[in-house]
This record gives structure tokens, sequence and C-alpha cells, in this order.
């Protein structure tokens, strides 16, 4: 049954003012899956796909691809015949049977791993790793390597037959190896294993993977060697459903602040995603990371050219100001507000600017000082022109961050002019007509506390912030909320309405859809409703 107005507007609720920390757990709560959004989309696995022969001379394109064309022909009785000479080898002979293998696992497709697999060869390969390196070649321990990288690289049922095996243990062993190709290619193969899944990531954890691997930064400056490592790294602190084991993740947080300092890209990227991952959590995780300093660094490169080193930079600094006031203003005295601000302004990559947004937002649920430093700033009208501009993501985060300003109970009169005289009001206005209801009932919400802060200054004629309203009409958005099905965004509609624009919802006064009778001397009016168009189209 259809509600009447005067029951939708009997079922909206007086304005609540809320508290700082009240505005933050509405952002986590209604944001989160902005937090949860980390590196999904990058590769998390790696596979060996070079065609080395033992003497370590890279074949010719040719060479190769005739190799993979014997190899893709390969059957299980091939393959069988293949184990069997290796078993049946001796010493150096056994060095080439390993390479053959080698390179039946690295095809660019269709890898033959189940068929490997079924032959139960894998805990073999894992005993040649634990063998003394007076008894097999260290050429031999780095193909084996191999072999077992792009194993690991393939489903979640093949990693598990590495582990179950007991190639972790083996990898974390090789990791102290005095050959850097060797420890590479363990790298490489436990980056593997941990990027898998939540489970296999922990099980690398309780093994003890972290302290050698944050040993190879001590020991080695190969730069090839600390990408891999970095990477390795980022695998370990990834994930959140559930988060790693924090006592057994935090102590790289030292090692992430000194390569938060190198020039290579792909170095910053890691690192960055590792400690965007690491400050995702509770006020103690993000005050780990503020001690160890390297939130000055993070603010340095929310502008660096790179995009893939500016988005995990972003995310961890929107991550930390996500923490108590103290937190908060840690970033704010690093400068943290103006390079936001900055790359606000030159940026237009979607992503990217959500995640700015996003930032300031939490930024504007601070307290009143704080607010007042985003003003300051001058981020307003690039928060309003994120709202006109942007795509639907971007205002949404927009739109959390002005409401954020006047949605506090210690919200200034003084503020709440200056976001008027920027157009944050008629910003949020404009997104009235858009499709996402919880969208639309967060506008509804900050456009009642900027009126509701008005009303004591003027009478409601002469109101400015009304007038803001009217002037970009924004009244007829809200008589067409009134005929939403979703009764508190009808209700809140219908309360401003009554409340702000003396027309109500019950007098004709004002209303566009109404048109005078065309007839000569005519004296009444008729009613003409103006049907719902729906607006702009908003697409995620």
């Amino acid at each position: 049954m259809e509600l009447s107005n005067e029951s939708r507007r009997n079922m909206h609720k007086a304005r609540t003012m809320f508290t700082s920390e009240e505005i933050r757990q509405r952002r986590v709560t209604d944001q989160v899956e902005i937090r949860k959004q980390k590196k999904d989309e990058r590769l998390t696995k790696r596979r060996y796909a070079c065609t080395r022969t033992a003497s370590g001379i890279i074949e010719s394109d040719k060479a190769q691809q005739a190799v993979m064309e014997q190899t893709e022909t390969a059957g299980l009785e091939e393959i069988r015949s293949l184990q069997q000479d290796l078993y049946a080898a001796k010493d150096h002979h056994q060095l080439y049977y390993i390479c053959q293998f080698k390179k039946v696992l690295s095809r660019t497709d269709n890898l033959p791993i189940d068929q490997v697999i079924s032959l139960g060869i894998v805990p073999y390969f894992v005993c040649l790793l634990d063998s003394p390196l007076q008894q097999i070649q260290a050429s031999e321990f780095y193909e084996v390597a191999c072999m077992l990288t792009n194993i690991a690289a393939g489903e979640s049922h093949h990693v598990q037959c590495v582990i179950e095996a007991g190639g972790v243990q083996a990898f974390i062993r090789l990791l102290g190896s005095p050959f850097a190709n060797i420890v590479e290619q363990s790298l490489w193969a436990l980056g593997n294993i941990a990027g898998d899944n939540a489970q296999c990531r922990d099980y690398c954890l309780e093994q003890g993977v972290l302290p050698p691997l944050l040993a190879v930064f001590e020991k080695n400056t190969k730069l090839s060697l600390i990408r891999n490592t970095v990477w390795a790294l980022s695998n370990l602190c990834r994930g959140d459903d559930p988060q790693p084991d924090w006592r057994l993740v935090a102590p790289a947080l030292p090692a992430l602040a000194h390569l938060m300092t190198m020039e290579c890209e792909d170095v910053l990227i890691e690192a960055c995603w590792a400690t965007a991952y690491l400050s995702d959590g509770n006020h103690d995780r993000i005050q780990a990371v503020l001690d160890t300093g390297l939130h000055a660094q993070l603010i340095e490169l929310i502008n660096h050219p790179s995009l893939l080193v500016r988005s995990p930079a972003v995310r961890t600094i929107g991550n930390i100001v996500t923490g108590d006031k103290a937190q908060t203003q840690a970033i704010l005295d690093c400068h943290g507000l103006g390079a936001l601000a900055r790359a606000l302004s030159h940026t237009t990559e979607e992503s990217f600017c959500k995640d700015v947004c996003w930032a300031i937002s939490n930024i504007t649920a601070g307290d009143t000082l704080q607010v007042q430093t985003v003003i300051d700033a001058g981020v307003i009208p690039l928060l309003v022109d994120a709202i006109k501009t942007g795509d639907f993501l971007t205002k949404k985060e927009a739109c959390w961050a002005i409401c954020n300003v006047v949605s506090k109970d210690t919200c200034r009169l003084a503020q709440v002019h200056t976001l008027v005289q920027e157009e944050a009001l008629v910003a949020l206005c404009s997104l009235l007509e858009c499709h996402d209801m919880s969208l639309c009932r967060v506008v509804l919400e900050g456009i009642e506390s900027i009126l509701c802060m008005g009303r004591s200054e003027e009478s409601l004629d002469q109101h400015p912030f009304v007038l803001a309203v009217e002037e970009c009409k924004g009244v007829d958005s809200l008589y067409r909320l009134q005929l939403q099905d979703n009764s508190d965004i009808a209700g809140r509609a219908s309360y401003l309405l009554d409340t702000y624009f003396e027309t109500g919802t019950d007098t004709d006064a004002g209303r566009t859809d109404l048109a005078s009778d065309t007839g000569p001397g005519a004296s009444h009016f008729t009613f003409q409703p103006t049907p719902y168009q729906g607006g702009f189209e908003f697409h995620h």
C-alpha cells in the first residue's frame, strides 16, 4: 500500500548531529569496499618461462619455438619416460633430464602440471633441494627451483602439492644460499605460494619465512633480487579475509621504510602495497606504521609520476587517516593535505581520484580544526569539481567529504558559509537526481545540516542557503523525491520542503509543474504532473 505524504513525513526522524568518531564509523561502515579493494587486479604469481640450456645459453627464438612444439605434443607416457631416465641418471647426466623437465614446465600455455604431479615426482624434486651442496651441483638446485616455481604458479591444488612435499621449508632454507640466483628463484617460489590464498600465506609465515626473507635485504644490493624480495614480502602482507597475523608481519615495517627511499619503480610499487595492507586495520596497526616514520615518504609518493606508485601510496594515507585524531594530525603535520590537493587537481584517472577523495573524507570526519585545515587549503572547490565532472564513485567520495564537514556537532557556521560560497550546496543538490538511494540519503542529510545551521540567521524568505537551493532547482528535485517508493528518502524530502521552503507538500506555491489556464480571464491553475525522468545516469 502506498504511503501518503503525511505518513512519509511522520516517518522521518529529527536530524541528529554526529560526533567526529561517529562520522568516522559511518564512513567505515558505508565504504568498507574501498578498503577491501586492494591489489586483486595485479599479478600475484609469476612463472619462469625461460628455456636456458644446462650451459646457461639462451636459445634462439626459432630453437625455443621448436622446443615448445615438441613439448606440447608430449603425453603422459613421454613424461613418464622422462621420469624414468631422470631416476636412472647419475651425476652430471641428471642435470640434462632436469632441464628437460623444466622445458616441459616452462611453456606459455597448456602446462602439463597435473600429469607431472600424477607421477609423484614433486616430492623427488623437493628432496633434491634438501640435498647437501656437495652432492648436487648449484645449477641443479637452480633448475629444480625453477620447476617447482612453475608448479606453484598453477592452480591452488598444484600449490598444495608443493606444500605437502615440504617445498616451503626447502625454499626457506635456500634463502640462505650463497648463490644469488638460487635465492632469487626461492623468493619467486615463496611469493607464488604465499600469493595463492590466505591459508598458504599464513602457512609460509608460520614456517618462519619472514626473518630469512628480511635478511636478504641486508645481505644483497642486486636490484633484481631486491625486486623479487619485496614482491614476495608484499604477497606475505596481502589479504584481508583474514588479514595475516600481525605479530608475524609487523617486523617488516622497518625494511619497508628503507625500501620507500629507493628510486626503482617496481620496488616502490610493492613496498607501497605492502604498507597499504599493513595499515589497513585498527589504531594499533596504524600507529605502528606511523612509528616507523614512513608516512612522510608516502606523502611524497602521492604525486609520483607513476600511477602504479601513487595508487597504493594514497591508499595507505587513506588508511592512516581513518585512525584517531592524533594519527590524522600526523598526516596533516607532514603536509599530507597539500599533497592530496595537488594530486586531485592534476589527475584525471578515475580510480585514483576516488581514493584521494576518500582520504580527504576521512580528514573532514576529524575535529573542527582539522576541518578548517581542509577549508584553508582550498580543497572544497576541488571536491565540488569532482562532483561535477567525476565518475560515480568519485562523486560519492567527494560527497562524503563535503557532508562530513557539516554533519558534526562541532561544525561552525562560518565553515558552512564557506561551503555554500564555494558552491558545495549546489553540487550536493545536483546529486539528488542520482539513482543510488544510499548516496541520496547522505546528500539529503548534508543539505539538511547546511539549512539547519543557517536557519537562525534570516527569515526563510531571505535565508541565503534556502535561496541557493531554489536557484539551482534543488526544490524541484525534492518534489520528485517525494514520489520515491523508498519511504526514508521520500520522508526526508518532505521534511525539508515543509521545514525550509514554506511551500511544503500540501501547497501549490513554488511548483514548476503548475500552469495557468490558458483561457481568457482564467483565474485558476491546473495541475500538470511532471514524470520523473531519472536525471543523469551514473555508471559504476
